[in-house]
Order: C-alpha cells, then structure tokens, then sequence
C-alpha cells in the first residue's frame, strides 16, 4: 500500500522539461515543471476555458434578449401612436352616428333614448368618463354601431321592389278609389312594376299570413320588431310561408294583379300597433346609413 503511495507521489512530483530551440543562433531556453505542476495549471486553463465560454454564451443570450425587448418597445410604441391617431376618429364617428339616430327617430316621430331603452339596443352609460379608457372606448364604440345596424335591420327601412323601374302610382293619403269613385283613406302606397318583380321583406320579421285574403288577393302579413306589421298585397306568387321567419331583403314573393286590382302593382301597407303609417317615411331612413 505505502509502495502505490509512493508510485503515485513519484508520478506527480516527475518533473517534464519543456525547450524552445530559436532558429537564430542564440541559447536554448529550458525550464522544468513537474507534473503535478503541469496538472494544475492544465487543470486551471480548463476552468478559466470554460467558464470564459459560458459567459460569453450567456452574453451572447442577454443580447438576444435585449435585442427582443427593444424591438418590442419600438412595436408597441407604434402600436399606441397608432391608437393616439385614431382617437379624433372614433369620437368624430360616435359624433356623426349619434346625429344619424337623431334623423332616425325624428323620422319616426318617437324619442331616439325611448326606443333604444325599450330595445335594449344601446348603452346609455357610453360617457365622456368612460371614453377616456381606450380599451373601453373602442369597445364601446364597436357595440355601438353593431347594434345602430341591428336596429335598422329590424325597422322597415327599405324599398319593397328589386328593380328601378317601378311608378308610384297611388300614395299614401286621401284619393279617389279607381274602382268605387269615392274618396277614401289609401293606408298604402301602390307601386307599379312589371308582373313577376321580386318583393322582398322591408326588415326582419315573422310570416302572420301567406296566402289569398279577399281584396288584397295573394298577400302577406309580417310582423315587425317594436309594433310594426308589413302587408304587401296583390302578388302573383307568395314565396314566404306562414310560421316563418324572413330577413330584411329576403324574396317573400313577385308582383302581380290579383284581388280587387286594376293593373299589375303592389299595395305596400306598414302599420304601428294597427294604426297605417306612411311608409315612405321608413324608405327615407336607409339613406341615413349609407
């Protein structure tokens, strides 16, 4: 045991002699380590090795991350004065949709605030406090003009005929009956058009009736949103069918000539809680979304 000892003590005190030999004329330098020098110092130029690549890795990833954060500042930065540019827009926007509602349901003859309340359709808190916090500002706006487009796809708001080649040929008020000679209240506008023009739904509704009704001959019956029912009478074919729901602009049937009639036309009638409205009125509105 104590000669292993020994052995491995000879080992590391044998000393190496390391010599550099110029090609110049001049001495030879020689010097000697012993291998427990050697060991060491081969030991210390591993470590410093290493740990000089480890920093430099992790240098080299505080860079990178450094490198991310920066650009990312710079991308949020054009993020936020992107946003700081759009916010004359959106309160010029909530601006100009607030006077279309007014024009709206100045049309109707009723209180904007009322309807909207009773539909629900609007959030009254939309206030000069809350716009101040963009996220709910621009939220608030979005909701906003989603549901101003809900409420005009439910109120009877557009022309009844797919075609601009109609005549209006009776409007809405007192005339003189074509049939009977008497003087009497028209509810209805009568609008010719050639026999076989698609009639579409004037707003979202519910089939009431489809089918023949005396006077009015082929007819529909809708039910609108708020009160409102369409009647759209004379038609050569009803489309629609009762029990129904259709969509605003969608075909519930073409024009035609049937019931008491003196021509092909359709007699377009819009009522408020069973009380005849005008209904060029409602046309007039889609202009105000446009």
């Amino acid at each position: 045991m104590k000669s292993f000892g020994k052995k491995i003590k000879g080992i590391f005190y044998y000393k190496t002699t390391f010599m550099m030999i110029p090609h110049s004329e001049k001495s030879i330098f020689s010097f000697h380590l012993s291998n427990l020098n050697v060991f060491i110092v081969s030991s210390l130029f591993i470590v410093l090795t290493s740990f000089g690549i480890f920093l430099n890795f992790k240098m080299k990833e505080r860079k990178e991350d450094f490198e991310y954060y920066y650009q990312e500042n710079i991308y949020y930065k054009k993020q936020i004065h992107s946003i700081d540019k759009m916010i004359p827009n959106i309160k010029k926007s909530q601006s100009d949709l607030s006077g279309k509602l007014d024009k709206v349901f100045g049309l109707l003859g009723v209180s904007a605030e009322h309807q909207l309340d009773n539909e629900s359709v609007l959030d009254k808190n939309i206030t000069v406090s809350v716009l101040d916090n963009l996220e709910l500002k621009m939220e608030s706006i979005g909701t906003y003009i989603e549901n101003f487009q809900n409420l005009f796809q439910k109120i009877p708001s557009i022309f009844p005929l797919v075609t601009r080649r109609y005549w209006l040929t009776s409007p809405f008020g007192y005339r003189i009956h074509p049939i009977t000679g008497r003087k009497e209240m028209h509810p209805a506008l009568d609008i010719a058009a050639f026999p076989g023009t698609p009639i579409r739904a004037t707003a979202d509704g519910f089939v009431e009736f489809a089918g023949w009704r005396g006077g009015y001959g082929n007819v529909v019956y809708l039910q609108h949103m708020g009160g409102y029912t369409g009647r759209y009478a004379h038609m050569l074919r009803v489309i629609a069918v009762k029990g129904h729901t259709v969509k605003k602009g969608e075909i519930i049937g073409y024009v035609g000539s049937t019931g008491v009639s003196t021509g092909y036309h359709l007699h377009y009638e819009l009522r408020l809680n069973d009380v005849p409205v005008n209904p060029l009125h409602y046309i007039a509105l889609e202009r105000f979304w446009r």
